[in-house]
Formats: structure tokens, C-alpha cells, sequence
């Protein structure tokens, strides 16, 4: 009776899934217990379930695929288009605990010889702005990090301040080898709404 009951519940999530459009599936596989995902993701079908995954940020996509088998997750990842694959590729071979597994790389990166008009211009133009943006990220011209500029001092700050004369000092950053507890503590340490992730070389890769 009880192999019975737990058998229709998998059935009756599956059908419900199936009636969902795309972003709402996606928005509850980020959600869900990870041990439902891969029956669901199978109920789904390779092809739909890379559409799905396409509607996540490249963060959650990589946290709900390295939950399911590698041969899955190859296969999804071969159905979608090839710029956010290769995306979240580069995640999922972060180590577990680790910064760049829990990074994201939607956010907004401007040169930090930058003025601030020049720079809310930007913004303007640009359609998708990331989830709970607050902070713009500073880099140089070979991408390495230089700093950050919160957009509520962006926005209070005359039209030809350089974003560099802007940015918070100290500079904080954590490598994204770094362990998570790493991140909690320079979060907590100094109040960040947000913190870069970046290489061996300083590049910046996420946040």
C-alpha cells in the first residue's frame, strides 16, 4: 500500500510538471528536494528539460544539474544552445564547497577609468539586468578586478566622477578554489552585498 501511495505522488508531480510552462518548472526544480529532480527531469524528456534549464540563472542550473547522473546532464547540456552550456559547463567543474560552485555570472562589469554617466548609460541599455542587482564590478582592460560601486552610490554621484574614485576600500575578492566558508566569513566580516569571485590571476569570473 505504501509502494502504492508514494508511486501515484511521483505520477501525479510528473503530470503536473508536464502542464507547466517552462519558467515555472524551472523556477520549482530550483526549489524542490534535490533526490525529485532527476524523476522529474525524466518525466520531462531531454529536450524539454534543456529548454526548462535555459530559463534558469547559470548558478541554479549548475546547483540542479549536478544533482542528476553525468550521462543526463551531458545530454541536457547538448540540447541547449552552445553559449549557455558551455556556461554552465564551467560551473559544474568547480569543486563542491567551493566559491565557484556557489558563484553566479550574471552581473555587470565596466571599466573602472569609467565615469559614472557613462555608466548608468549602460544600464539603461541593458534588458536583462541579474537577480537583486545592487552592485556594479569594476575590471580593467585584461578583465582583472578593481573594485565595486554600490548603484546606490552611482546614482547619488555626479555625472563625471570616475567609477574608480568610487569604489569600496578595501578591495575584497576570494579565489574561486576558495572554500565557502571563506565567503561567509569576508560577507559577514564586512557587510557585502555582493563579492567577487576570481582566478590565479585576478580575473574576475563571477560573484
Amino acid at each position: 500500500l505504501e509502494f502504492r501511495r508514494v508511486l501515484f505522488r511521483s505520477q501525479e508531480r510528473q503530470s503536473i510538471f508536464a502542464s507547466l510552462d517552462d519558467e515555472t518548472v524551472a523556477d520549482a526544480l530550483e526549489e524542490i528536494r534535490p533526490d525529485l529532480r532527476p524523476s522529474i527531469i525524466d518525466s520531462l524528456g531531454m529536450e524539454r528539460a534543456a529548454d526548462v534549464v535555459e530559463e534558469m540563472s547559470p548558478d541554479a542550473a549548475a546547483d540542479v544539474l549536478g544533482d542528476l547522473p553525468q550521462e543526463t546532464t551531458d545530454e541536457i547540456l547538448e540540447d541547449m544552445d552552445r553559449e549557455g552550456a558551455e556556461e554552465i559547463g564551467e560551473l559544474l567543474e568547480y569543486k563542491d564547497n567551493s566559491a565557484g560552485a556557489m558563484m553566479t555570472t550574471e552581473y555587470i562589469a565596466v571599466p573602472h577609468t569609467a565615469d559614472v554617466e557613462s555608466a548608468i548609460n549602460l544600464l539603461r541599455k541593458t534588458p536583462d539586468l541579474p537577480t537583486h542587482f545592487n552592485t556594479l564590478f569594476l575590471v580593467d582592460e585584461s578583465g582583472l578586478y578593481r573594485g565595486t560601486v554600490s548603484v546606490v552610490q552611482l546614482l547619488v554621484a555626479a555625472p563625471h566622477e570616475i567609477l574608480d574614485d568610487l569604489k569600496m576600500d578595501p578591495l575584497i575578492s576570494v579565489d574561486q578554489n576558495a572554500p565557502v566558508k571563506d565567503v561567509f566569513d569576508l560577507v559577514d566580516k564586512y557587510n557585502l552585498l555582493s563579492l567577487a569571485v576570481v582566478d590565479e590571476q585576478g580575473a574576475l569570473t563571477g560573484t
